[in-house]
């Protein structure tokens, strides 16, 4: 986040209105926030300030100067009194500013990517329809994404097995007492049902794909 703040200035402790206040250029950049001057945007700094550990604080709200905070950090004792030009700015910038008080950037950058690779997760996929009568083969070039030491429900998978489905792509799964049970319906399943991977390869009656020329 970056844009123009109010500021007296790092490690100024006073009345608001007995201060000059400068408008300067703010920049966050791996939990630090960085001060321009007007002019020198890009280049170096007039003052940066590690946020790691610091706190954030409203103020009370002075006539003729609204819409300040205060950063403080206790680790590196700096602080800076802010002020934005509207509410909406200063909760974003308070907003903005409390996250970098907790991780760094890196760390928030890969909290944000996980958070949104789970977001798209589908927790109960269904298998592509099987071959048809005549139909050719799906190659198995890739293991299954569901080839773990697990059926879906978290029992474990002989060695060689695979999560299996019916022909309709509806995963089967085992109760209490062994039996295979339709998990929509809750139903007990023929043992001999017909068995497929979720890339629709046939599976034997031990859930392992069949070799390409089985009958």
């Amino acid at each position: 986040m970056e844009g123009w703040l109010s500021t007296n200035g790092f490690n100024f402790e006073g009345n608001a209105g007995a201060t000059t206040w400068n408008r300067n250029y703010f920049m966050l950049r791996d939990s630090h926030l960085l001060m321009f001057n007007a002019g020198d945007i890009l280049s170096k700094p007039r003052g940066v300030m590690y946020l790691v550990g610091s706190q954030v604080d409203i103020l009370p709200e002075d006539s003729g100067l609204p819409h300040r905070f205060l950063v403080r950090s206790p680790l590196c004792g700096d602080m800076i009194e802010l002020a934005s030009s509207s509410e909406k700015s200063r909760k974003r910038w308070v907003r903005a500013l409390q996250v970098g008080s907790r991780v760094t950037f890196p760390d928030y950058t890969l909290l944000e990517k996980e958070r949104q690779v789970l977001a798209n997760m589908v927790l109960t996929p269904r298998a592509p329809t099987p071959r048809g009568p005549g139909g050719k083969m799906v190659s198995r070039e890739a293991p299954s994404v569901l080839e773990e030491e697990t059926d879906l429900m978290g029992a474990p998978l002989a060695p060689g097995a695979v999560q299996p489905y019916d022909i309709d792509g509806v995963p089967l799964l085992r109760n209490p007492k062994g039996e295979l049970i339709n998990p929509n319906t809750g139903e007990v399943v023929p043992a001999n049902i017909p068995r497929f991977s979720d890339l629709g390869e046939p599976l034997d009656a031990f859930n392992r794909p069949l070799p390409p020329d089985a009958v």
